[in-house]
């Protein structure tokens, strides 16, 4: 499942760190640096929270950094599987993640890289050579310099079989295959992440439709062939995003060749979640989706009312379809907490199509002080069409208790 955390205010760490870094900053008190301020730091395991310090912190003479990088830490560690992801699931400060190979600073090779500077934040995932050391430094990513607390955890994992090219040789159609994401990688050019290949040569000419639904996650599909294999995007469709988004494409192949299907999560490293990726042929003047027929939701957006109750407020979600859409819609929420897991999206409601191709709906329980994702999909006899999802930034937080000043 797609697990995304973005720089959010962490009352948990923040408080002691911050006012260390501004005495620190401001030239008043120069904190001790931390413990494992040089390389090579300290060594971590995988499956545990992992408490950051970058107050007092320093560069190295040597030590490579990305830009506006400071204030760095160092931990090592030796990975038992071949796939890593560096989560930050807390922090006060924007927070740089680079993955290094090497016994020295001078030896040093970097791997990968994520960030939390971000909404939408980046994760460091990377293939890995069990049992050999690795390096991770952690620092302060922002101009101007700021120092503070974070907490990271590593995961470790096993790749998808297809994860690298050529993938899944498909050998008859139509083709559909169930896949997870999770801890694929990204090795080639490519304009999305957490890919997964698929490889098709046909016995005739015809026109495909790749399609990446249904999926839980911003599913994205590419199509190469011999001549785009090195292009980021690959080959130019006959018809790029057929229902209007990434998640699908018209492809024509003649007799004998072999075309390439890139199937990822959008971004880098990229959303992640189960999916379906299927292959079919269709009619030669397609230009359409079948189930794009299924009209949907054109246009989303999310107003958030406060009532008066301090756990609880009111958001309104409003979307526009075409008016000539007789089904009914699912609508989905899920919780993105600033600590801890994220919840799974839960369906709500199930409401009908409004003749005037505008609907309301109200969520009298949505939680305060939490980020919240709505998801819309359009439903007419059991088919389902194509989600949009909208997400909150941070709803006004809880309000203090009335301490009878008589102010308002």
């Amino acid at each position: 499942m797609c697990v995304r955390v973005s720089w959010r205010p962490a009352i948990l760490v923040a408080a002691v760190g911050v006012a260390l870094a501004a005495l620190s900053l401001a030239g008043g008190v120069q904190a001790p640096a931390p413990v494992n301020d040089l390389f090579p730091g300290t060594t971590v395991t995988s499956g545990e929270d992992i408490p950051v310090s970058t107050v007092g912190a320093t560069v190295s003479d040597g030590e490579f950094t990305g830009a506006n990088v400071s204030s760095t830490v160092w931990y090592s560690f030796v990975p038992a599987k071949p796939r890593i992801r560096v989560r930050v699931t807390v922090s006060d400060i924007p927070v740089a993640l680079t993955l290094f190979e090497g016994g020295t600073l001078a030896e040093l090779l970097p791997i990968a890289s994520g960030n939390s500077a971000g909404t939408e934040p980046s994760d460091l995932v990377a293939a890995v050579e069990p049992g050999r050391t690795y390096r991770l430094q952690v620092g302060s990513s922002s101009f101007p310099p700021q120092q503070g607390t974070a907490v990271l955890r590593i995961d470790e994992g096993e790749p998808p079989p297809n994860d690298a090219f050529p993938g899944t040789a498909i050998a008859a159609l139509p083709f559909e295959d169930t896949f997870e994401n999770e801890w694929a990688t990204v090795d080639e050019p490519s304009l999305f992440g957490a890919t997964v290949w698929y490889a098709y040569t046909a016995q005739r000419p015809a026109r495909l439709l790749a399609d990446t639904y249904p999926s839980d996650f911003a599913s994205q599909v590419a199509v190469y062939d011999a001549a785009t294999l090195e292009l980021p995007g690959g080959r130019a469709p006959a018809v790029r995003d057929p229902c209007g988004g990434a998640d699908s494409l018209l492809v024509d192949i003649a007799a004998g060749e072999t075309l390439w299907f890139q199937v990822g999560g959008r971004g880098f490293p990229g959303e992640t979640g189960l999916a379906m990726f299927s292959l079919r042929e269709v009619a030669p003047d397609a230009t359409r989706n079948p189930r794009c027929a299924l009209t949907g939701v054109m246009d989303m957006r999310l107003v958030v009312e406060q009532i008066p109750d301090p756990t609880y407020e009111r958001a309104v979600v409003t979307w526009i379809y075409d008016a000539t859409f007789t089904g009914g819609f699912e609508v989905q929420r899920q919780y993105l907490p600033a600590t801890g897991n994220i919840a799974d999206p839960v369906v709500i409601a199930t409401v009908p199509a409004d003749p005037g191709g505008r609907y309301r709906f109200e969520d009298s329980g949505a939680l305060r002080g939490v980020s919240t994702c709505y998801a819309v999909t359009p439903v007419r006899e059991g088919t389902r069409g194509t989600m949009s999802r909208f997400c909150t930034g941070w709803l006004v937080p809880p309000r203090p208790p009335d301490t009878g000043s008589g102010r308002r």
